[in-house]
């Protein structure tokens, strides 16, 4: 009677681990379920404010660097600037070519020497030489 007992007591002592072990799983499983659904939802809110941002890109046009700012300032954040055209304007660049300003100044305007040079750029070391340039063309 002993040993039965004991076969019992094991068989039930070895049932509630396996319960334990099932509703720790389920609780696991369900947690894993909760959190990828605010990851989705966090992914949808990003995904929603991107679109926003590239909505409202879309309508404002690009706003220019405006002409009251320090030379020096535009000439501490970048040491080497390239004229080119764009749009028929024209426009100044970093050697990098991120676009820095873009003037009222029609390439049309210019002579045709200056043109010429837009075409391939013209390229400065130094912001005061870029102002000089445009300054003339005005």
């Amino acid at each position: 009677m002993n040993r039965t007992r004991i076969i019992l007591i094991l068989c039930v002592f070895l049932l509630c681990a396996c319960l334990v072990f099932a509703v720790t799983a389920l609780t696991v499983l369900r947690n894993a379920v909760a959190e990828t659904g605010q990851v989705r939802r966090d992914a949808q809110s990003m995904l929603d404010d991107m679109e926003d941002v590239l909505r409202q890109a879309r309508t404002d046009p690009p706003k220019q660097p405006e002409d009251s700012g320090d030379a020096q300032q535009v000439g501490v954040l970048y040491d080497r600037f390239c004229i080119r055209e764009s749009n028929g304007r024209v426009a100044v660049y970093t050697e990098s070519g991120e676009l820095v300003r873009l003037t009222d100044i029609p390439v049309a305007t210019l002579p045709r020497s200056d043109r010429d040079a837009l075409r391939d750029g013209i390229r400065f070391t130094s912001w005061k030489e870029v102002l000089s340039l445009l300054q003339d063309w005005e």
